[in-house]
């Protein structure tokens, strides 16, 4: 297992997580099946906190575009789904 030394700097990179990882996706599909279940089978049988499941395109909004750690782009679902 490599170490890194934490003196050293960080080299210089876009995003520390990837946009699209699917904590994300059953993020947004929460209150749709499978994804409910996948959800709660991500945090282990239980639901995540109620202040962190996402409840609105607004709040989502104004969080990505404001916030540099928040690098969460709308799913394709959301343009063609009821």
């Amino acid at each position: 297992m490599l170490v890194s030394d934490p003196f050293e700097p960080v080299p210089p990179y876009q995003f520390g997580t990837h946009y699209s990882s699917p904590g994300v996706i059953f993020n947004f599909l929460i209150r749709l099946q499978p994804y409910t279940e996948a959800s709660r089978t991500l945090q282990g049988g239980k639901f995540d906190l109620s202040d962190r499941l996402f409840s609105s395109i607004l709040s989502c909004w104004r969080s990505v575009t404001s916030e540099v750690s928040d690098v969460r782009e709308l799913l394709p679902e959301f343009f063609y789904m009821p």
